[in-house]
């Protein structure tokens, strides 16, 4: 139904006024980047994007992807709303499988540094080898020398 109400498509300063046409992921990125938070709540909740406070001190990668790649504030699945359009299933689809080869890729690196020994410390090696009763004696003798030097301190 039109402005008018009588069943004829409106046109409007020369473009097609359809409001129960479906958003595209990028109209969307669009729409919510330019309205800020959604204050007329047209936009159902899977075409609303979850906004995250970008800083400068975040990862190079993560700054990046957040920059660039609108991320849904809830997939179509949590909410059960199978009605979207179809480019917003393959959007939540691919951003949640994009995030879950993540989540693989870093449990993967972390395997291989862990084997490599890089997350480790410098002197892991030492403590590792050592027995309770030599790092007991280590430990009083840093106490030791704690002690002697606030001694010459006061």
């Amino acid at each position: 139904m039109t402005a008018a109400g009588n069943g004829e498509n409106s046109q409007q300063d020369g473009e097609h006024c359809d409001e129960q046409s479906p958003k595209s992921p990028s109209d969307v990125t669009n729409a919510t980047a330019n309205d800020g938070d959604n204050a007329d709540g047209n936009l159902p909740i899977e075409m609303q994007l979850y906004e995250v406070e970008v800083t400068e001190d975040m990862d190079p990668l993560e700054y990046a992807f957040r920059r660039v790649v609108p991320v849904p504030m809830e997939y179509y699945w949590v909410t059960g709303n199978n009605q979207v359009p179809l480019k917003v299933k393959l959007w939540h689809n691919s951003i949640f499988y994009l995030g879950l080869c993540l989540q693989k890729a870093e449990a993967a690196g972390e395997v291989v540094a862990n084997v490599l020994g890089l997350n480790d410390g410098p002197f892991s090696y030492v403590t590792e080898t050592i027995t309770e009763a030599e790092m007991a004696r280590s430990r009083a003798h840093i106490e030791n020398r704690t002690a002697e030097r606030n001694r010459g301190v006061v």
